[in-house]
């Protein structure tokens, strides 16, 4: 019975380790796809690729140029121009006619992500992707799934912990072996990116480790945060346990302690009797 009850306690605690680590993944990747988040990289990643890659430069100061009058004129009785470019449609406000050109592609850019994030799709997040809907990684629909992934995994954690408590003989090593399991996924969480970078710098060559860093940086950006957030949390489940158990052997002491002092009542009889014996 013994021997079962510790392969039950051995599985589940593994599971709850992978249930935990995974929650900080899909927390991690739910945070990070957040727009606030996203918008600022893929911003860096499109002008980097812009500025680096000549074909596209060249294509974009045609564009600009050709499109520059009839935005100029367009503008006059307008208060916003639409046109199409590699079947994007972009909607630049007249306000911009004054502008510099790369404040124009800024706009651009920006406009461009805004709407492939927020585009509406009406397919589950897998059946995008299997779709050849590769944007809908960097959307709040993939932000919305990991946010579901990640209270899946917490419910499953919970589960287990329940699971666990009982088939613990000890039931006050639960808060130790939980708060430890949070704070090693947590540090798995944090060096995480920078197991998968040095993965890339091995295999992949120099021309697309910027690119792909950017992507790996842009997944899982708020690693730390969430990281951070874990090793607080385990820590404080931690000394909770180690608490419980110091206050437990405390018990024990007192209890001893008390079983070798003697008792009140015979004290009081030892003192009557001693005056008894005075008088």
């Amino acid at each position: 019975m013994g021997f079962i009850r510790g392969g039950l306690v051995v599985l589940v605690s593994s599971l709850l380790f992978l249930a935990i680590f995974s929650a900080g993944i899909f927390l991690t990747l739910s945070y990070s796809l957040e727009y606030k988040s996203v918008q600022p990289q893929l911003a860096s990643i499109s002008k980097s690729f812009i500025t680096g890659n000549a074909v596209s430069q060249i294509n974009l100061n045609e564009l600009l140029a050709e499109k520059n009058k009839l935005f100029q004129e367009y503008c006059k009785n307008n208060s916003e121009y639409v046109f199409s470019y590699e079947g994007k449609t972009f909607v630049i406000p007249c306000e911009l006619a004054k502008k510099t050109e790369g404040e124009i592609v800024d706009y651009g850019i920006n406009y461009l992500i805004n709407t492939t994030y927020y585009k509406e799709r009406n397919c589950a997040f897998f059946d995008c992707l299997k779709k050849g809907d590769f944007m809908v990684l960097i959307s709040e629909k993939a932000k919305d799934y990991w946010r579901e992934k990640f209270y899946f995994a917490l419910t499953a954690s919970v589960i287990l912990i329940v699971l666990l408590f009982f088939l613990l003989e000890k039931k006050s090593t639960l808060p130790i072996m939980t708060g430890s399991m949070l704070i090693i996924s947590a540090i798995l969480l944090m060096k995480l990116k920078e197991i998968i970078l040095i993965l890339i710098n091995f295999l992949l060559s120099s021309e697309i480790r910027t690119q792909i860093s950017g992507i790996i940086l842009l997944f899982l950006g708020e690693a730390k945060k969430v990281a951070i957030g874990m090793i607080v949390i385990g820590g404080v489940v931690l000394c909770f346990g180690v608490v419980l158990n110091v206050l437990k052997i405390f018990k024990i002491n007192i209890f001893e302690f008390k079983r070798i002092l003697p008792k009140p009542q015979n004290n009081i009889k030892e003192l009557k009797q001693k005056k008894q014996v005075k008088k």
